[in-house]
């Protein structure tokens, strides 16, 4: 579920380890897990964390951006779909070896 916030050779690794054919799975965070706002958010920690992923564009922005990157590591037949349960949202990914 953090995979996203690891450096993208983890999700080089991933592609190494999977058996040919085998079939990953990812759960990416979504952008709007961050508040617009951040100065509503109380714990130093979590806004000084979310500050980061924000200013180093460490989470995908889109599809295509997921699409590019896992494709670029070698996966096929990547499957993007995006997920909500009303309060966070996330992306679901399948990529095959």
């Amino acid at each position: 579920m953090a995979i996203d916030f690891m450096p993208t050779t983890a999700l080089t690794e991933v592609y190494r380890i999977l058996t040919p054919g085998g079939i990953a799975l990812f759960n990416f965070h979504h952008l709007d897990m961050i508040p617009k706002d951040l100065r509503s958010v109380r714990d130093e920690r979590v806004r000084a964390f979310w500050t980061y992923l924000r200013e180093n564009q460490i989470l995908f922005r889109d599809e295509t951006q997921i699409l590019t990157r896992l494709q670029n590591v070698g996966y096929k037949d990547v499957q993007v779909g995006l997920n909500t349960d009303r309060v966070d949202k996330w992306w679901e990914i399948s990529g095959k070896k």
